[in-house]
This record gives C-alpha cells, structure tokens and sequence, in this order.
C-alpha cells in the first residue's frame, strides 16, 4: 500500500516516486524483489521465475525502499527500486522489459563539511543460486577461466557459469564514464558471492555534493557465452558504437613456400588465390613480414661515424655486435631481397589490382639512426633521459 507520492530530482533526474514498506517486486525479462525489512533483495528469471541471486544485501543495511523509475541511454525509461540506506547513500535496481538483465547503482553523498575522497562505490554484495554447488561452477574474466575459488578479481566483466551445460550468471559494468568497474567473486558456504566495485581513485567529492557509481547489469542465461554478447551489445547500443567490417587477411611469415615476407613472383600469386577463393568469405589483406626491409644491420660493421656506441643506444651489459637483430632500414627494401624487382610499390599495385588491402610489417623503435634517411634527422626519435637514442636492437 503506498504511502505517498513526491517528485524527488537526484543525479538520476527528475523522477515520479511512490513509497512503500512492503516488498517490492518489479517484473521485466527478470524479476527483482526488494524487501527493505529483511535487507535483501533478489533476481529471477522472467522465463520460469528461477532464483539466481539470492539474498543480495546493499553496502549499508536499508531503511526503506520505493518504487521510481529512471531513464539509461538509449533504453529509455525503466521501472526501478530505490533503497534507502542507513549511512545515507542510495541504492537503485531496475529492470527492462526487452532486457535479460537487471539494472543496479549505488548513489553517494558527502554528508561531512569537507571534502570527502572517494575510494570506491559498491552496489552490493550478493550470493549466486545456480543448483550446483560452487566447485562445480567455473568463472570466466579478465583473468581467464579459473575456479571459483581462484579468481583473482576481473575487469569490467565476471561471468560463472556450469562448465557442463554452459548455463550461467553474466554480471558486468555497462558504463565506465567516471569510474573503474571491477567484478570480484569469493566463494562463501558453498556458494559463489558477487562483490562489484566501482573505483574511483581518492576522488575529492565536495560537501553536499553527491556522486554516483556506473551502472552495473546482471543477468541468467543458458548459454553464458551468449550473455557476455548480449552484454557486449548493451555496451555498443549504449556507447553508440559502430565497428568498421572486422579485417580477415594473412601474414606472409606462416607460408610453407615463400615464408617469411614471401617474394614479389609468389606474393601476386598468393594475392589472386586469395581473392579468387576467399574473398567471398571476407578475406581482404596481406601483410607483409619481415626480411622485405634493408639492408642488414647486422651483416657488415656499425656505420657510427663521429657518433658513440653509447648514443646509438648501445646498452651497458652490451658485447660486441650488439646491433645485431632484424633488419632494420624501414625507410627502403632490400635491393638484393625478395622484392629487389620492382620494390614495394610493385609489390603494393599487385596486391591492390587482386582486391587487397596491403600491410607492412615494421619494428617501432628499431629504425636504423645511421642509414641514409635518417642520420641526419635524429630528432624524429625517443630519446633516454640522458639524451641517448632509445634504440631496439
């Protein structure tokens, strides 16, 4: 039964609110109930109305909690919780009706009459239901695929999941406009335990000013590799990205005949088999690898001239011929090697003509300060803090 109703603008807009002291239930692709008397709150699946967090607590225990709704770019508006916490943040969940994820943020104000550093904001810390017991779940991050009991923490994304059916729970930070969102997991009387962070670094918030953490998603799928792409779509819709066409080439170093950065005979033939037989599948670049650059470094004595070894970039612990290595004359093929016939920019109109992006490969840092083109412009390099050439070799 409500109570009231207020309009209340926050940091999360201009909102309609209606107060209540009874649980609260919001129904969408999942279910959230929120039961401010016990201090918990949980999620179900909107298919078959299955726990899969159970007994969620925010960072402060809550005094009581209303129903709001609040608007995420390009989702627009979603019907929400807002939990009133005891040490004065607010806590928010929400659902989607379209979306198989709930929605979760956690508001902070500085009460004090100083400037308040802010380490880190929690949204909550909840206990995952998934029928099996936690050593029989694997979770999936930034760190890789690990036991529950050997995640060391994950960035912006956590997903734990039964290896056996793949069915699992995706929790990830839809945002990261301010802070750093991090996902940690423990594993707590047989279950794995969500514990999200938002980072923000000792940030100074000033008195009575209030800040709020990214927006964070959680979510059951049957196939949690599909929730991470569902997540990954949450992300681009929300961040309006547009990924160009994902390039598909080859590196000429891998070929058995003609490795290495192949020749300009076999480079054309390569380039019309490819085109021919691959393009229709998205094949679209060759690049190619080293050995087509000139001439060695290594393969007749350092050209130093009035300069030292030392400036050059010679390191300390250094033996003789220590400029050995790749090629390293970027700015010109070799004369005598594979595309001595006609040079790169034969090699480039042959690629081109087969409907080829050309690629080159090089080594940043490597170029040869002492060849022609460059002995004369060493201000184009990186230079050590001693005025050195930070030169790799």
């Amino acid at each position: 039964m409500f109570s009231g109703c207020v309009v209340l603008c926050t940091v999360l807009g201009v909102i309609q609110v209606a107060t209540s002291e009874a649980p609260l239930t919001l129904e969408g692709k999942v279910t959230i109930s929120v039961d401010s008397r016990e201090n918990v709150f949980s999620l179900r699946t909107g298919v078959d109305g299955a726990e899969f967090l159970t007994r969620g607590a925010p960072a402060s225990k809550m005094s009581r909690a209303d129903r709001t709704v609040v608007s995420i770019a390009p989702f627009g508006e979603l019907n929400a919780v807002r939990m009133f916490l005891e040490n004065g943040d607010l806590a928010v969940a929400a659902v989607h009706p379209e979306l198989p994820f709930g929605f979760f943020q956690v508001q902070h104000t500085n009460a004090s009459a100083q400037p308040e550093p802010i380490a880190d904001l929690t949204p909550f810390r909840a206990p995952l239901s998934l029928s099996v017991p936690a050593a029989d779940l694997k979770v999936l991050g930034t760190a890789g695929l690990t036991a529950t009991d050997a995640n060391p923490g994950s960035y912006t994304f956590l997903a734990v999941a039964n290896p056996k059916t793949r069915a699992g729970v995706v929790a990830a930070w839809l945002t990261q406009e301010r802070g750093s969102g991090l996902m940690f997991s423990r594993v707590e009387a047989g279950a794995v335990v969500l514990e999200p962070r938002c980072e923000y670094g000792g940030v100074l918030l000033d008195p009575g000013a209030a800040i709020a953490s990214e927006w964070l998603v959680v979510g059951y799928f049957d196939d949690a590799r599909l929730g991470l792409e569902q997540y990954a779509d949450l992300v681009a819709a929300h961040y309006a990205i547009k990924l160009p066409p994902q390039p598909s080439g080859y590196c000429t170093w891998y070929s058995e005949h003609a490795g290495g950065a192949s020749n300009q005979k076999d480079l054309k033939v390569l380039a019309d088999f490819a085109a021919e037989k691959l393009g229709p599948y998205g094949f679209n670049f060759v690049q190619i690898d080293d050995q087509w650059q000139g001439p060695s470094r290594d393969g007749h004595p350092l050209n130093a001239g009035a300069l030292t070894e030392e400036y050059l970039g010679k390191p300390k612990d250094a033996k003789d011929r220590w400029w050995g290595g790749p090629h390293s004359d970027f700015t010109t093929h070799h004369p005598e090697g594979p595309y001595g016939d006609g040079g790169m920019k034969t090699a480039v109109s042959n690629l081109r003509a087969a409907g080829m992006i050309p690629g080159l490969w090089l080594m940043p840092f490597a170029w040869n300060p002492t060849c022609d083109a460059l002995k004369d412009h060493h201000d184009w390099f990186v230079k050590q803090p001693d005025g050195s050439l930070y030169y790799a070799f």
